[in-house]
């Protein structure tokens, strides 16, 4: 979105790590998220990806763009280390919220 000039911040609590500390993470944690896409390939709509390795792969162009945006957005402060339910921002600060990991990760609580 910060490409096509939106204005964007973004927050999570692993923000407080570096670019290099985020990506091992990642690396760490890539191959559950496909064996767990296998596991629950019924439960997903496979419209836009082909299987769960076309969507690991996708996942992981997005990740990289990510991480070499990273360091200037928190520079920016456009990345911002933060968690719910308390977060560092005025009411009606955002025309648009969004919380899809809250959202989609929790849905059966």
């Amino acid at each position: 979105m910060t490409l096509q000039g939106y204005n964007v911040i973004s927050f999570d609590s692993i923000y407080q790590f570096n670019a290099d500390e985020i990506s091992q993470s990642i690396q760490a944690i890539y191959q559950n998220i496909i064996d767990q896409a296998k596991v629950n390939y019924a439960r997903f709509l496979w419209h836009n990806f082909q299987s769960p390795e076309n969507f690991g792969k996708v996942r992981m162009a997005a990740m990289e763009k990510f991480l070499q945006d990273f360091p200037n957005g928190v520079e920016q402060k456009r990345y911002l280390t933060a968690e719910l339910p308390n977060l560092p921002f005025e009411n009606r600060k955002f025309d648009l919220a969004l919380c899809s990991h809250f959202l989609f990760l929790y849905s059966d609580k």
